[in-house]
């Protein structure tokens, strides 16, 4: 665990001056880091926060004194969905030990940059609520949208960042949990009961014994995340130098229409050997990757609140018509309705 002290220095006035602070603090994503501010006019002088890491991209800071609070935008004061806890080693002896679960509520107030590849001791369960979070591991890349839950295992080198304000619950798994749950990153449309659990596991005291009542519903939690979405937002990343060249140039400008015989030829490869070689790396063909690969860009969009007609612009399409055909025959609804949002816990 790491800490660094601010010696007679002001206190950050708002969420953004602690996260530029944050930037400055080395921190492994394994364990937890703690800010402290020296204070000449506070008695006692130093006051510490610690910062939770549920990835380098989201991160939680609460002050480790008093009632655990947050801040919202406006600066008022707002109560935490953590117990109070007596000090900094009861945080971490928590965090380090083998308590089958951990939550909280996170929120985020704009686009992230990627967060280095990194992992965590314990598996993760987002129970997201607004926006949307991109999760990128070995040759894969994940989309993990408002609305729906998503799994990230224990130990999972991985990259990510957020879209659109994400907001939402998330909870630790020991790693004694995870055993039988899914090893790679997966997501969850039918989510409502995941949602129920997460909210009523953020009322316990992390302090208390496990009742059979709350033993029951951790094991309800986990039949649930074993049974993942059977066609998730996952976009393979061709890894073969030329393929690879192809993608990123797709990625970069997704609005991009040259013809098969073009994009053949940026990879220098005759038609039908890029194509056998692209359908072989990314698991699917040509078409269909670029197609995927456009719904990820308007999904990014579209929960930045960016309208319908924009986003099938920026991402190729000539009509909204066909755009909307699209998105409802890979993904069943309407952009309208896709991003219908969930009330987040603690307001109505």
């Amino acid at each position: 665990m790491q800490e660094t002290v601010w010696a007679n220095r002001a206190l950050p006035a708002n969420a953004a001056e602690l996260r530029n602070i944050w930037r400055r603090v080395l921190c492994v994503s394994k364990n937890v880091a703690i800010i402290s501010f020296r204070l000449s006019n506070v008695n006692p002088p130093v006051l510490s926060f610690v910062i939770l890491p549920p990835t380098l991209a989201m991160f939680s800071v609460v002050p480790l004194t008093g009632k655990w609070r947050t801040m919202s935008e406006k600066g008022q004061s707002r109560k935490s969905m953590f117990v109070a806890l007596k000090n900094m080693e009861e945080l971490r002896r928590l965090y380090e030990s083998d308590t089958p679960v951990l939550a909280f509520a996170f929120k985020r107030r704009a686009v992230e940059d990627w967060a280095p590849e990194h992992s965590h001791l314990r598996g993760q369960l987002f129970a997201l609520t607004r926006g949307l979070l991109i999760v990128e591991a070995g040759s894969e890349r994940w989309m993990f949208p408002s609305q729906r839950c998503a799994w990230i295992p224990p130990n999972c080198m991985h990259a990510a960042r957020s879209v659109g304000g994400a907001a939402g619950s998330m909870v630790y798994l020991s790693a004694e949990m995870c055993r039988g749950l899914p090893k790679v990153p997966c997501m969850f449309n039918s989510s409502e009961l995941l949602f129920a659990i997460v909210h009523r596991i953020l009322d316990w005291d992390l302090r208390q014994p496990l009742t059979p009542a709350k033993k029951h519903l951790i094991a309800t939690l986990r039949d649930e995340i074993r049974q993942p979405d059977q066609q998730p937002l996952r976009l393979p990343i061709p890894r073969e130098e030329r393929l690879a060249r192809v993608a990123d140039a797709l990625l970069d400008d997704v609005a991009d229409d040259r013809t098969l015989d073009a994009w053949a030829d940026v990879a220098g490869m005759a038609r039908r050997t890029f194509m056998r070689a692209f359908s072989a790396q990314a698991g699917m063909s040509f078409g269909r990757w670029r197609q995927q690969a456009r719904l990820f860009a308007a999904l990014e969009m579209l929960a930045q609140r960016k309208s319908v007609t924009e986003v099938a612009i920026a991402v190729g399409y000539d009509s909204v018509s066909a755009f909307i055909e699209m998105f409802r025959t890979m993904l069943g609804t309407t952009p309208q309705t896709y991003f219908r949002g969930r009330q987040e816990p603690g307001h109505k």
